[in-house]
């Protein structure tokens, strides 16, 4: 247990650090929409190729954004295209197989990406580019708004 907090304080003291740090909120804030956005919209595997260039072109903190994209984890992963599943049946009323998708998390290969099929492909993509979008905004107004508030509150203290 107390493994287990102390990694919860690291965690939080690095996060503390972060916001601190000497970076203008805006900066900070679409360094952690982006890792979002990528981590959601790209397929596993793809994610570290966008996301450096990515975060140069617009001038991101490639760490932070990096760090974000990890929203799609082997924890996550499932949870997340089931959502983006669903969103992409409705986007483009092609039928999604939760079993083959299920498969293709477990067992990643280009074969079976190939025997999910090109609609599920298609409609997975859609959700998640749809998911991407959405939560990456609102991420972006809610840790500039956080992180805002948490530098007023430590000048305030100083």
């Amino acid at each position: 247990m107390k493994l287990i907090k102390a990694g919860i304080l690291k965690r939080f003291n690095y996060f503390k650090k972060l916001i601190k740090a000497d970076m203008p909120v805006h900066n900070l804030s679409l360094s952690i929409a982006l890792g979002i956005f990528i981590g959601l919209a790209v397929p596993v595997g793809f994610q570290t190729f966008l996301i450096i260039p990515a975060a140069l072109l617009l001038r991101c903190n490639v760490t932070v954004a990096w760090a974000a994209s990890y929203i799609s984890n082997p924890v996550t992963i499932f949870p997340i295209y089931i959502v983006a599943a669903f969103i992409g049946e409705r986007l483009t009323s092609f039928k999604v197989s939760l079993v083959k998708i299920n498969y293709f998390i477990s067992h990643p290969s280009a074969n079976s990406l190939l025997g999910v099929g090109p609609n599920t492909v298609i409609a997975v993509l859609a959700g998640s580019l749809i998911m991407g979008i959405i939560l990456s905004i609102a991420v972006y107004y809610f840790s500039f708004f956080l992180i805002t508030r948490q530098r007023e509150k430590s000048k305030q203290s100083a």
